[in-house]
């Protein structure tokens, strides 16, 4: 028998006591409590960063854009489809049509989707529905979790040809980045009022550089193009809590749709401060008109350079009620003749 072991002893190693065990967890929540924000702010810079890649190449499909027909793409036109022209003797009096991100699909990898398109017919006709329902992965952003998502869009109540049961494999897909069509709420369409031409005064207030107005070219960014904002995003979230006057369902249902061009979709007015769904509660139609991410403090914009930035949220801008411009109009106008310090935003 081993020395100092009596006959029919055995040793037992000590275990741990209740405190003890209560101590060991408490330190372990600390622990996790302390790197879960960590992790979560990693993941959501890298989100950020390939969002802001996102807006490079939808930059460089802008610039190929320019440099094969010298001037901006059109942020949205009435349609030709002779189906939905409201007056045939008017032939600028057809539904609002394709959106800019239709027509930079050849400049960013896309042709072959960019030829699925019958240009000939309005982008909500029922032909069109295979193209409606593609995902552009550099369309989304990935912390906009509603963008890329297949979604029904009630498409019967944007054509006539749609019915809700028949056509549930029908989907629409919204998209995260929208066109800045300046600082103002005033459109340029050509008007039937005014022989298809635009309405006077309708031109000139009109200062963002993807617009409705045809022949606007770099020449005309006389405010310098690592100045002018171009593009930003517009997550589709807002529209979520946005309920329609007109309809029993929320605006998400009938917007968010990256083909289509208009407000609501793929276009936004800088009159309102970016990120406004944050700021004003409940939501408002207001909302879905300005610029927006689900980015914390901000968000990602392009400018007419070909330069992405991170805008924050808090920059200079009025509240949509002052007549005063402020940083954030600045940014949005393409010859405004303001001088505007990159530290303001």
């Amino acid at each position: 028998m081993t020395a100092g072991y009596r006959s029919g002893q055995i040793r037992r190693g000590r275990g741990f006591t209740l405190i003890e065990l209560l101590i060991v967890v408490s330190m372990i929540s600390i622990l996790v409590g302390l790197l879960l924000p960590a992790i979560q702010s990693a993941r959501e810079a890298a989100r950020r960063s390939q969002c802001q890649n996102n807006l490079r190449q939808i930059g460089l499909g802008v610039a190929n854009y320019i440099s094969v027909f010298d001037q901006f793409p059109r942020a949205r036109i009435a349609s030709q489809d002779i189906r939905y022209i409201y007056d045939p003797a008017v032939p600028c009096s057809g539904k609002l049509d394709r959106s800019y991100l239709v027509a930079i699909l050849p400049y960013v990898e896309q042709k072959s989707l960019y030829d699925a398109v019958n240009h000939s017919l309005w982008i909500f006709g029922r032909e069109q529905r295979t193209v409606l329902s593609t995902v552009v992965n550099i369309f989304t952003c990935p912390s906009d979790f509603g963008a890329g998502v297949k979604k029904l869009g009630r498409l019967e109540f944007q054509s006539s040809e749609f019915n809700l049961e028949s056509d549930r494999f029908a989907k629409v897909v919204g998209a995260s980045y929208a066109a800045n069509h300046g600082s103002n709420l005033t459109p340029a369409l050509p008007s039937p009022a005014y022989g298809c031409q635009i309405p006077p005064g309708a031109a000139a207030a009109v200062n963002g550089c993807i617009t409705d107005l045809p022949n606007v070219t770099f020449a005309s960014v006389t405010d310098g193009t690592s100045h002018t904002l171009i593009v930003s995003e517009m997550t589709s979230q807002v529209l979520a809590g946005i309920k329609s006057p007109q309809f029993p369902f929320p605006y998400s249902e009938l917007f968010g749709i990256w083909t289509s061009g208009n407000f609501y979709n793929t276009l936004f007015t800088s009159h309102y401060p970016p990120n406004l769904y944050r700021f004003v509660k409940p939501n408002t139609e207001a909302a879905g008109l300005a610029a927006s991410s689900m980015h914390p403090k901000g968000l990602n914009c392009l400018m007419a350079d070909g330069s992405v930035h991170f805008v924050k949220e808090t920059i200079d801008s009025r509240n949509g009620l002052e007549t005063r411009a402020g940083v954030w109009q600045k940014l949005a106008t393409r010859n405004g003749g303001e001088l505007i310090d990159a530290g303001a935003y």
